[in-house]
């Protein structure tokens, strides 16, 4: 089957897309406003100086068709609705599918009636559209973007042979207790959070640690908080990393926290669970879609000011008995609703499915 993504060819879910269909045996295309080009899958560059949130992105359709109409795929799809899925709705190619991932749907589309109007445009011209979390899904019903049956809900999942249990085999002190978050550091995540209730979390637990995986345009200034608070020696900040080196992190750690007040799928959550790691995260649809509090994990209040502080010293508290049965409820979780791999099998008969009605 030829496969067409419209996506950002520099974001790991596109790279992990776009490799496991061309692993199946798929002819795989890529279509791209960034500047990254995937290692083995053929991806074309359009004016990779360009910024997906740029509105000029929609003259450049003309170009898009040009490629796609050479390319004849059996299956264009594009990653992102409120950018890639609006170009690829100004092509008319069908078959069409689209994949929302969160702030598309949740955040972007209800700053203006305009935005929500051209959002709806690019629903209603594709064939089936995918999203990676029920809150999504949800949103899309409530505003009645499309049909219910177009929809189908499919998290992205995790990769699950980088990301598993394997802290028995890395040598680890057990005296020191490890707090990692992966998430980026840009507006709209709060990691800062996580500096703020370190201050107390320290304070009663001062063999305690925090790393912090990830990159961002807030990277500088959370440093800078980290120093104010005098807890530059007691949080690192080791930057971008590969998914094998984001594993053995998750492996060394022991709390995972997610700060985001929003997601549509939180990926980060997965792998941490996967991986073993205690998870404390946001009071969210998509959180508590994996986390029931008290039961595999803890869930904090955003809007109380010491909340989170206090999920992670409960979570210290726990001993080893609490933290192995979560561990084993978790890995379970993601072995039966987690893998990616599950997920892409789906995708790729959807694609078989879809083929059919334009044969």
């Amino acid at each position: 089957m030829k496969i067409c993504l419209l996506a950002n060819s520099a974001s790991i879910h596109t790279i992990r897309w776009a490799k496991f269909f061309a692993n199946r045996g798929h002819d795989v295309y890529v279509i791209s406003f960034e500047s990254y080009e995937i290692p083995g899958i053929k991806t074309i560059l359009i004016n990779s100086n360009a910024y997906l949130k740029n509105i000029s992105l929609l003259y450049k359709s003309a170009s898009v068709k040009n490629i796609v109409k050479a390319i004849r795929p059996d299956i264009l799809h594009a990653h992102y609705a409120t950018s890639y899925g609006i170009i690829g709705a100004l092509l008319n190619y069908h078959p069409y599918i689209i994949t929302a991932w969160g702030s598309d749907i949740l955040v972007a589309p209800e700053k203006s009636i305009i935005y929500r109007f051209i959002l709806g445009y690019a629903l209603k011209h594709a064939q089936i559209v995918t999203t990676t979390g029920y809150m999504i899904t949800d949103r899309i019903k409530n505003r009645r973007y499309i049909k219910n049956k177009k929809i189908r809900t499919w998290p992205f999942g995790v990769d699950t042979k980088i990301f598993y249990n394997n802290r028995n085999k890395l040598e680890q002190n057990n005296d020191i207790k490890t707090i990692i978050s992966t998430r980026r550091l840009d507006d709209g995540l709060d990691v800062h959070l996580l500096i703020e209730a370190a201050t107390i979390v320290i304070g009663r637990y001062p063999n305690c640690r925090i790393i912090i995986v990830g990159d961002g345009t807030l990277k500088n200034r959370l440093q800078e908080l980290a120093t104010k608070k005098s807890l530059s020696k007691k949080i690192q900040f080791v930057g971008s990393v590969s998914p094998e080196k984001m594993a053995t992190y998750l492996n060394m750690s022991d709390i995972f926290i997610s700060t985001s007040p929003t997601d549509g799928n939180n990926i980060s959550l997965l792998e941490a669970m996967a991986c073993g790691v205690y998870p404390v995260v946001t009071n969210i649809d998509a959180n508590k879609a994996w986390v029931t509090h008290g039961f595999n994990g803890l869930i904090f209040d955003t809007s109380c000011n010491n909340s989170l502080a206090e999920m992670i010293c409960i979570a210290l508290a726990l001993g080893d008995k609490e933290i192995s049965i979560t561990n084993e409820i978790n890995s379970e979780i993601i072995r039966k609703r987690g893998s990616f791999e599950k997920y892409g099998e789906l995708m790729e008969d959807l694609y078989n499915k879809v083929k059919l009605w334009y044969e």
